[in-house]
C-alpha cells in the first residue's frame, strides 16, 4: 500500500461552494510579468511552453500555454509575435526563453466558466481565469503602463 507522504493544511481547502481560495480577478487589461516557463510536451508530441504570469497588485496568476504546432504555423507565428511584442523580447532572445523571465508586458483576461455536477445531482461552478490576448507594446503606451525604449533615461 502506498502511503500519502503530504503535509496538509485544512486551512487551505475550500468547498466548491464555497468562493475559490485563488483570487479571480475580473475580465480586463492587466499588466503581467513573466515568472516561469517551462518546455513541455502536448498529449500528441507537439512541444509547449507553459509560461505562468505574475499579474501587477495582485496574487493571481496565470498561466498560458504555448504550443508550437508545425501543422499550423501561421497560428504558431501570431502567438509567438504577440509574446515578442507585448513583453519586448528581442529577436537575439528569442530562442533563450529563460531570458524572458521577469519581463513586463499586458494581458487581457477572460474568464471560462465550467460547471461541474457532483454524485448528488447538483452542479457548482469554477470560473478559470485565461489569457484572451497579448496586449501590443502600441497598445500599452496608449494605456500609459509602457514608454518608448528613447524615453528611459539611463
Amino acid at each position: 500500500m502506498s502511503k500519502l507522504n503530504w503535509n496538509y493544511n485544512p486551512e487551505n481547502y475550500v468547498d466548491e461552494n464555497e468562493n475559490s481560495a485563488f483570487e479571480v480577478l475580473p475580465e480586463g487589461k492587466y499588466q503581467v510579468r513573466i515568472d516561469n516557463i517551462a518546455y513541455q510536451q502536448t498529449n500528441s508530441g507537439k512541444d509547449m511552453y507553459k509560461i505562468t504570469l505574475a499579474v501587477l497588485d495582485s496574487s493571481a496568476k496565470l498561466r498560458y500555454f504555448l504550443v508550437l504546432n508545425p501543422d499550423n504555423q501561421k497560428f504558431t507565428d501570431f502567438n509567438l509575435g504577440r509574446i515578442y511584442d507585448s513583453f519586448r523580447i528581442t529577436e537575439e532572445a528569442r530562442s533563450d526563453t529563460e531570458s524572458w523571465v521577469g519581463s513586463w508586458g499586458a494581458a487581457e483576461i477572460k474568464h471560462n466558466n465550467v460547471t461541474k455536477t457532483k454524485d448528488d445531482g447538483s452542479t457548482y461552478t469554477i470560473t478559470f481565469m485565461e489569457v484572451k490576448r497579448f496586449i501590443k507594446h502600441e497598445e500599452q503606451i496608449e494605456l500609459g503602463w509602457a514608454v518608448e525604449v528613447e524615453e528611459i533615461p539611463f
